[in-house]
This record gives C-alpha cells, structure tokens and sequence, in this order.
C-alpha cells in the first residue's frame, strides 16, 4: 500500500463517484490502483497502462489489467483512446466519395477500444474532434483563441461523426467527446456547435473546463459547463493559468493553484445534481514526480475546494450523467 494517509474518510461525501485516470498515478497499474483505493476512488479510466496506449496492449496484457482491477473492486467507467485526436478535417472524405486511408486508420483505433469497452465491462470511449489546421491556436507570437468552426467545417465533422455514431449505437456503447486544445471541440461554444451539427445520442461530452481555459475560452468553467451542460457525461479536473497570454503559453497546476474558476465548476456541478463521475486527471507533475506524489496533492486541493463550495451548497436540483 501507498506509504501515506490521505484521511479521504474525513473528506466531504460527494453526490458523484470520484474517479481518476490510471497512468496519472503510475503506469505500474497494480501500484495505481492501491494509490487510488487509499485515496477514496471509485472507478478509474484507462488512458496509458505499462506505458503503451490502451488500444496497444496485447491480449495477455488486457488480461493481467482486468484481473488486477477486478482484486481491486474498481469498475471502468471509459476507454480513453486517442481516436481522432491526432486526424486532420481532411481525413474525412467529400460526400460520395471512399473512406480515406487516415480516417480508416482511426476508425480502427476506436474500433479496438470498443472491443476492450465490452472486455473491460463499460460502455463509454472517447473520442476527439479532429486536428485544428497548425495556423489555428498555435502557440506564438500573436496567439489567438481558435475560431469558431464554419459551416464548411461543420458539415465535414458531421460526415465524419455520423458513421461513427452508427457503429456506436451497433455495438451498444455512446462515445465521449473530449474538448482539448488544438482540437475543433476545444472551446465551450466550439464543443457545443460539434455536439449540434452532430446530433445524436450516442455523441456526449467529457467536460473539461481547464482544457476549454488553456483553449482560450472566453467563459468561466461554470458558464463554460452551463453552455454544454445538455451533452455533458462525464467531468475532468485539473487546473492551469497562463503564463504569457500574448504567445498563448500555459502550464498545468495542482487543482486550486490556477486560475480555473474550479470552485465555481464545482458550485455549479453540486447545484445542478450531477451523478456522473468527476475524474482526476492530473496532468500537473511535481519536480522528479511521474504522478503519484503530484495527483495525491492534486486530490488534496481537489477535496479542498469540494469541502469550500459544499459548506454553502444549495440543496441541489436532480440530474443525470453517466451510466444509468
């Protein structure tokens, strides 16, 4: 077991599951997951384990990662793959034409993480909203906040997310769209304008308002998450500022440390009777740490901030989120 005393039994009981991602304690998956029961957390996500990509390991690896879980007790909420991530807007093919060889080879990427979806006993995956043009929020001299995506652009993301849509509704599982920099879905509005053009039910939202602020949002995390709050199924945590607003370079903080209106996130998150998971995802390293010292502070300030905005919590309204 972990050698410290986090004392999460004192910490303030949560209307929601904390969860955290595996790889942002270790990438030892036996050693994240003591860290994480001593921490109090209830599930987890699969991003990186033994340093490969989820969607890398290999049958007999699936297989010592499930048993592992399964002594622990702690369920798989998602499949972080990196599905489209990485895959720029022209991957997708011009009405009447074939699949491009890029968009087959992250259709395949996502394919794969479904199947580990089933084994791993969840039915969420992550997706991302393909690659930002390099001229769009890159870091630099005269930085700006990426532009709204045009209707040419919506409609292309549209045909790339549809049959993606289909093969999610085929195999029983809703893919998750992550917002992040340099990505279309980035920006609260941005993401809101993907989530619409799309407009199905097997496409939801993993909110991150430290993702959507190093983007460039112009809203706070609250108004952020109340202009996305009808897609949103999950929620990360993890903080950053700015450290040159004119070049647009950021860098990640332990939760409280940043300039992340967290507190008013998770104001609003309480208020709003959230029950899906809010999930860790550190991202911040301490000098020599590889993330276990770094996220126990991070879930520090995390249970920080959670004991602040519940001791004048509102009796909260009921909503859902997450599985049923």
């Amino acid at each position: 077991m972990p050698a410290f005393s986090v004392a999460w039994d004192q910490a303030p009981a949560l209307p929601f599951p904390l969860a955290v991602l595996t790889n942002e304690i270790s990438e030892d998956v036996a050693r994240a997951l003591a860290v994480a029961i001593e921490l109090g957390i209830t599930e987890v996500e699969l991003n990186t384990l033994w340093g490969k990509q989820v969607t890398d390991l290999t049958p007999e690896q699936v297989e010592e990662a499930r048993d592992l879980l399964r002594m622990a007790g702690l369920p798989v909420n998602l499949i972080c793959d990196p599905a489209f991530k990485s895959a720029p807007l022209e991957a997708v093919a011009a009405p009447g034409d074939g699949e491009t060889a890029a968009y087959r080879r992250h259709r395949e990427i996502l394919e794969r993480a479904i199947a580990l979806a089933h084994r791993f006993g969840t039915d969420r995956v992550r997706v991302f909203g393909f690659r930002r043009p390099a001229a769009h929020g890159t870091i630099g001299p005269g930085w700006q906040a990426p532009p709204p995506p045009t209707a040419e652009e919506l409609d292309a993301i549209g045909r790339g997310f549809r049959p993606l849509c289909t093969l999610a509704a085929d195999e029983g599982v809703t893919l998750l769209l992550e917002n992040v920099r340099f990505c279309y879905a980035d920006t609260s509005a941005n993401s809101r304008a993907i989530l619409e053009a799309v407009a199905s039910p097997r496409l939801r939202l993993i909110w991150d308002p430290a993702n959507a602020f190093v983007s460039g949002d112009t809203a706070s995390a609250p108004e952020g998450y109340a202009a996305v709050r009808p897609y949103v199924d999950r929620v990360h945590v993890k903080d950053a500022r700015f450290l040159d607003h004119a070049r647009g370079e950021t860098a990640w903080q332990r939760v409280g440390d940043g300039e992340v209106d967290l507190a008013g996130q998770l104001r609003a998150l309480l208020a709003d009777g959230y029950r899906g998971a809010l999930t860790i995802e550190t991202h911040w390293r301490l000098p020599g740490d590889e993330g276990e010292r770094s996220t126990v502070a991070t879930w520090r300030g995390l249970q920080a901030l959670l004991a602040q905005v519940r001791s004048a919590a509102p009796a909260p309204a009921t909503r859902g989120g997450g599985r049923a």
